[in-house]
């Protein structure tokens, strides 16, 4: 029986052990990278310090739920417009509502945060990054 050749196969382990090498250092500076940016999000979150419109969900019963809209005010907006705005547009009932904190907020019927926070800078002129969306708490 004949061996088998052992010509070559030298080269090709060395270019099989030169690309795993370069897919590690590849893998390894994306990972830098990606720990660079968290730590850049974190930086700008701590920079936004400035007024902010909160926008929240809230579930009433089964199938209904209302949207609140927290800051308004911080731009000098008056809720009443703002509450007769929303209930214009998405053709809902809205209203002005006091929190237990003495606060007001503007209340609007159904799940339309995304809605309002698009609505908020076209019309109100609201700087986008000023607009935190709350996403709702899932139960367990």
């Amino acid at each position: 029986m004949t061996e088998p050749s052992t010509e070559g196969t030298g080269e090709r382990n060395e270019f099989l052990k030169s690309s795993a090498a370069e897919e590690g250092a590849k893998t390894e500076e994306s990972t830098k990278e990606k720990e660079k940016e968290k730590e850049t999000k974190k930086k700008k979150k701590k920079k936004d310090t400035g007024p902010q419109v909160v926008i929240r969900m809230s579930q009433r019963s089964k199938r209904k739920s209302t949207t609140t809209i927290v800051g308004l005010d911080l731009f000098e907006i008056k809720l009443n417009d703002a509450s007769k705005a929303c209930s214009k547009k998405f053709a809902c009932s809205s209203s002005v509502v006091k929190t237990p904190e003495g606060k007001e907020e503007v209340l609007v019927q159904g799940d339309i945060q995304e809605d309002v926070a698009d609505f908020l800078v076209a019309t109100f002129n609201i700087p986008e990054n000023a607009i935190v969306i709350e996403e709702p708490k899932k139960k367990k």
